[in-house]
């Protein structure tokens, strides 16, 4: 709630800040940072840093990750739980940039038991 001042301005005058964290070498390095990322399941805060995890709630585990034409195709099982309508675009962004910080990617579609992201958010899924 900062109004975009540490980072990419999102959602409810909210700031995306990455973070950056070591990831054993690896051919997948976007499975292993998503993997980092559903690790921080039952965490409301990235350590004593106040940054907050709108997923902490979620059960989540990556069923399959594709990319083709510079698309990551995320597809995850589990139960997405969000902490209120500011969770919305919070974990939006957290999933889709996740990705997007490779230069190999352009674009991220994000599904949870099939359904597409921007269809659960909006209450549609």
């Amino acid at each position: 709630n900062d109004n975009g001042a540490s980072g990419r301005k999102i959602g409810c005058d909210d700031s995306l800040v990455p973070v950056e964290v070591q990831i054993e070498p690896t051919l997948g390095v976007l499975r292993a940072a998503l993997n980092e990322l559903l690790k921080l399941q039952g965490q409301m805060y990235y350590g004593a840093s106040g940054l907050y995890n709108s997923l902490y709630q979620s059960n989540l585990s990556i069923e399959s990750l594709n990319i083709v034409n510079r698309e990551a195709i995320i597809r995850f099982k589990g139960n997405l739980v969000l902490g209120g309508v500011c969770d919305s675009p919070r974990a939006k962004a957290q999933l889709e940039e996740i990705g997007l910080q490779f230069s190999t990617i352009d674009r991220v579609s994000v599904f949870i038991n099939g359904v597409p992201l921007e269809n659960l958010l909006s209450g549609q899924g």
